[in-house]
């Protein structure tokens, strides 16, 4: 394989729905993909929650897992991003501590805002989740910025 061909396959970001490894994915990992992003159903996404079903059945030990498997294929450290929003959906569910309700978020100092999602991302470094992924909800309206863009 060319390193051109091994450099696309390094910038993929493969999504599954579920913690194994199909056949498609071990491929992709094999070939040089160095990123995953255990994400979930369509219906969980719209819903902004997942199901009762994962919840009651998906533990840290199959996270662990997951990540051991997909870096042993890929042969070095992987990528492993998730869907983990204060405000929305929350792929790791129970697995780590939940963020502050947002409603709370203005009376909570920066100090326990900086606490809180500290031990969020600590305990989803525990299972190998080292990117969070998440829609931006607001911006301060005073803030100017000659240079970013502002999405909402």
């Amino acid at each position: 394989m060319s390193q051109h061909t091994r450099d696309a396959y390094a910038v993929l970001l493969p999504v599954v729905s579920e913690l194994s490894v199909s056949p498609w994915l071990r491929t992709l990992l094999e070939r040089g993909t160095v990123a995953v992003l255990p994400g979930e159903s369509r219906e969980e996404y719209v819903a902004r929650r997942m199901s009762a079903r994962r919840r009651a059945t998906e533990t840290a030990v199959d996270f662990t897992r997951f990540v051991t498997e997909v870096e042993d294929l890929a042969g070095a450290p992987v990528l492993v991003a998730v869907d983990q929003e204060p405000w929305g959906i929350q792929r790791l569910h129970g697995l780590v501590p939940s963020y502050p309700e947002p409603s709370l978020l203005p009376q909570l100092s920066d100090e326990e805002i900086r606490a809180s999602s500290k031990a969020v991302a600590t305990a989803a470094a525990g299972l190998g989740v080292n990117m969070f992924l998440g829609r931006v909800r607001k911006v301060a309206a005073s803030l100017v910025c000659s240079w970013c863009v502002v999405m909402s």
